[in-house]
């Protein structure tokens, strides 16, 4: 079931022709259909929700980038859309988005806007438009250094599959108390390159928050997803995460695996 989102130039129009409080007022009016679309049991029943909310209201970001994730499209047909939701989601914001640069995410207003260049950057690295899916990632959290959205972890992965190994590092320092697997053994892999007496102690600290990994790693291969919303500190899913996101910098580094596999080994004698 498709939906056909409105033009720019629509969009444009309505904003033009509408007055300021009735388009907040049809805003949050689309917003509350969209917690009911998320909440909805099947894909058909979703979108017919999210066909409601644009009635109500060809601003509400989060229609866009929602039937992005449950539609199927392709990554390349999914592009101008998520593209129209980033521009809707900020013509809706009542002030420019610098203004809330900091804070972006603590305000609530601001969260379709987050989501729907969230699902853009994701798109576009999917599509290979490496370097313009990396640019989102840094100005998000540029604007919400916070990062509610957990994009510093996919940040860390593309600088990774990248080599982009000087923005990688900038970025685990930006966050010294982060005590994720993605970070830890991100950190633990850096080492053991750059050759550092410190790579066997972050390999144990990586290993002791998360002991899927050195497995799972070992094993080569990407591994299925259960696409949860949320995944367990610690648990199966966690692993899968890291493994599935960051696997091919662990293969390409000569003896990593091996490395790891064997302070894995000694920590459970």
């Amino acid at each position: 079931m498709e939906i056909k989102f409105p033009g720019r130039k629509k969009i444009d129009n309505y904003i033009e022709k509408t007055d300021p409080e009735a388009i907040q007022n049809a805003l949050h009016e689309a917003q509350e259909i969209m917690y009911d679309a998320w909440d909805a049991d099947d894909a058909i029943n979703a979108i017919q929700l999210i066909k409601k909310a644009l009635r109500k209201s060809p601003l509400c970001a989060d229609a866009y980038s929602y039937y992005s994730h449950i539609s199927g499209d392709s990554p390349l047909s999914k592009l101008a859309y998520l593209e129209n939701a980033v521009y809707v989601g900020e013509k809706a914001l009542e002030a420019p988005v610098s203004d809330f640069k900091g804070d972006c995410w603590s305000i609530i207003e601001t969260r379709p806007y987050m989501r729907a260049r969230a699902c853009l950057a994701a798109c576009l690295w999917d599509v290979g438009y490496y370097d313009k899916a990396i640019l989102h990632y840094q100005e998000m959290l540029a604007l919400n250094p916070n990062d509610n959205q957990g994009l510093r972890y996919i940040l860390s992965s593309h600088y990774l599959d990248l080599e982009m190994i000087n923005e990688l590092k900038v970025l685990l320092v930006s966050y010294p108390d982060d005590s994720s697997p993605f970070f830890l053994y991100t950190t633990a892999l850096l080492a053991f390159r750059d050759k550092s007496s410190s790579a066997d102690a972050a390999a144990r600290e990586a290993i002791s928050g998360n002991h899927y990994i050195p497995v799972f790693l070992k094993g080569r291969t990407k591994l299925y997803e259960n696409n949860q919303e949320y995944i367990t500190a610690g648990g199966c899913d966690e692993a899968i995460e890291y493994v599935n996101n960051n696997l091919l910098a662990w293969i390409r580094t000569p003896g990593a695996l091996d490395w790891l596999a064997d302070i894995n080994k000694s920590m459970n004698k």
